[in-house]
């Protein structure tokens, strides 16, 4: 069947009609017929009789009907064909990714509008221009590279690069090319700017953890419910000496393998982590080494939020230097407790009470000897935690300001006095204590100081004596 004329054949991707061949109007069809009716009318036999009229009348009006019959199935055809199109272009221009197609030149043929709204460019600005304008300088040789590889497989290629937009900006995207015909290329564009923004954002969130957790003092190992080791600080394999070859294996076996020869108690510290490997709680213990060293060990389990443990999480501190200086502080403790106990001398610690201006208006007796008790005849357990006043029964804390001064002169000193309360002389030593306190060492001076008191009485009346013996010589001569 002859098609006696071609309707807009529309290029959508371009974004143009192109009329391939203008519709006729009436008036030329009309015009053409007669041309050809003119050139076939010697062809044409007239009918002889009206039986071959009537023939000839019938066929034509079958004829006419067949052409008006084949004339409306061309027009829903186009019609079809239209709906065809524009429903392509809502696919091709209307689409949520970027469509490109390059000619063997390289040169840009076909965009759809998200494309150039991606590279911040008109349509008709992105047409016929070469695509490497429109490729990051550092990204140029990974995009031929997988071009080539596209064409050499021919199948598509997907990868990541950047594009470089009209104002300057990169643009990262993931694409697919496709080779197409005549050496064409298509292109799919999709957007990764946020999911790229994203991913550097975790690395940058996973450098600073890194980086903190080396900065730590204690070693971290993470491990999946698979047993395979998801993370661990530099720490972590300095305080376990792992060599970097069992590191690198990822396998918590190996790891194992390593650290149980280390251990005073290798079974006991297996079945603890066997242990905790079945249950969903945090653990804390210690761990003794063969070479003296001891560890404190933490585990907890990770967990997301609604959701089972998705493996453990251990951390390790070496305490040895601290486990020492505990041990010679323990003991210089027993040595001064000891010596504290065992003095004859009263002791006492107290701490300064002081009001809102910072005044001393008071002390507190935090700690006293056995002597303290004996000598002063107090419980010394009713008088630890209590303040001057209360202890000894006073208005006014005893000897307040001597105890102070030494907050001032930060230097010892020593006094002699008597207390009225108990009837008793005191030799008391005072020197600083602590920060915010005072110490006092005092002995029970009462018996020297009434022996002091009935020497001198003695003496005085040894004197009345003497003085009266020399009266008595002088008024009674001898010899007379």
């Amino acid at each position: 069947m002859k098609q006696c004329c071609r309707p807009y054949e529309i290029d959508y991707y371009k974004g143009s009609a192109m009329k391939t061949r203008p519709p006729e109007s009436p008036q030329q069809l009309r015009q053409r017929a007669e041309e050809l009716f003119r050139a076939s009318e010697n062809l044409i036999q007239e009918p002889t009789t009206a039986e071959e009229t009537k023939h000839l009348f019938h066929e034509l009006r079958v004829h006419q009907i067949e052409l008006e019959m084949q004339n409306e199935e061309l027009r829903r055809a186009q019609n079809e064909m239209e709906t065809a199109r524009t429903r392509y272009f809502d696919l091709y221009d209307l689409a949520p990714v970027g469509y490109l197609t390059f000619n063997d030149k390289g040169l840009v043929i076909e965009a759809n509008l998200v494309a150039a709204n991606m590279l911040q460019v008109s349509r008709r600005a992105l047409l016929k221009q070469p695509v490497a304008r429109f490729i990051y300088s550092e990204d140029q040789d990974i995009y031929y590279l997988h071009r080539r590889k596209c064409f050499a497989s021919a199948g598509p290629q997907v990868w990541e690069m950047r594009l470089l937009r009209a104002d300057g900006s990169l643009l990262w995207v993931r694409l697919q090319g496709t080779p197409a015909l005549g050496g064409e290329y298509w292109i799919t564009l999709n957007d990764i700017s946020k999911q790229k923004q994203a991913e550097e954002a975790l690395l940058a969130s996973r450098a600073n953890m890194k980086a903190t957790l080396d900065a730590t003092a204690d070693g971290i190992l993470a491990v999946g419910a698979n047993g395979k080791v998801l993370f661990f600080n530099q720490r972590f394999a300095a305080l376990w000496s792992i060599p970097q070859k069992i590191l690198n294996t990822g396998d918590d076996k190996q790891l194992l393998g390593h650290v149980l020869v280390q251990l005073s108690d290798p079974e006991a510290f297996l079945l603890e982590v066997q242990r905790l490997y079945s249950l969903d709680e945090s653990s804390f213990d210690k761990i003794d080494f063969t070479d003296g060293r001891v560890f404190e060990r933490y585990s907890f389990p990770m967990r997301q939020e609604g959701a089972k443990a998705l493996g453990r999480v251990w951390s390790f501190r070496d305490i040895t230097e601290r486990k020492r200086v505990e041990e010679a502080l323990l003991e210089s403790e027993y040595h001064f407790r000891s010596l504290f106990e065992g003095m004859n001398e009263g002791v006492a610690l107290h701490t300064y009470i002081r009001n809102d201006m910072g005044a001393i208006v008071n002390y507190r007796i935090v700690a006293v000897n056995h002597a303290y008790q004996r000598i002063l005849g107090l419980d010394k357990d009713a008088a630890i935690g209590r303040t001057g006043s209360e202890v000894y029964g006073t208005v006014d804390p005893p000897y307040l300001k001597e105890f102070s001064s030494v907050t001032i002169s930060n230097s010892g000193f020593e006094f002699e006095t008597y207390f009225p309360p108990m009837g008793k002389h005191f030799n008391i030593s005072v020197v600083p204590w602590n920060k915010n306190g005072f110490a006092t060492i005092f002995t029970d001076i009462t018996q020297r100081k009434n022996n002091e008191l009935q020497l001198k009485q003695f003496n005085k009346s040894l004197e009345v004596s003497l003085a009266q013996a020399v009266d008595d010589t002088h008024l009674f001569p001898e010899g007379r």
